[in-house]
């Protein structure tokens, strides 16, 4: 669900700077999608992990998994 979003953010960003797609902009799309991979599959590793504690529930998980992946250091 993160490369489509940010897919969109790239483009809306090269037309807000009237960029055209360049090869430069095609290798930092790849570079964005890097990181949108690696968000999410951080995000669902600790979601994961929390549901391996006994008497965590999904949501539960959920939430706190979000919590954690969002701490800004």
């Amino acid at each position: 669900m993160n490369v489509p979003f940010s897919l969109v953010g790239g483009i809306i960003a090269l037309k807000l700077r009237n960029i055209n797609l360049s090869v430069s902009a095609a290798v930092g799309f790849i570079s964005l999608f890097g990181v949108a991979v690696m968000s999410g599959v951080l995000y669902l590793s600790e979601i994961n992990r929390r549901r391996a504690e006994p008497g965590v529930t999904a949501e539960e998980a959920a939430i706190a998994g979000r919590r954690r992946s969002c701490v800004r250091y």
